[in-house]
């Protein structure tokens, strides 16, 4: 399973999205909590650009 997030440059939680699923509903669950809980996110160095920033976490239960 994939989840993409997107920041904003302050580091604000734009959005999550699943951007493929292995049909868990727990692990789909999991996964998007673990996105959101891990707020407050760091501002994104300036050097990197304007924003807003993806990012995709892959998440696999075995």
């Amino acid at each position: 399973m994939v989840v993409a997030f997107m920041l904003s440059p302050e580091g604000d939680l734009l959005s999550v999205e699943l951007q493929s699923d292995n049909g868990n509903d727990a692990l789909r669950r999991m996964a998007i909590a673990a996105i959101r809980k891990a707020r407050p996110y760091p501002k994104v160095p300036p050097v990197l650009g304007d924003g807003p920033f993806r990012f995709e976490i892959a998440f696999d239960a075995q």
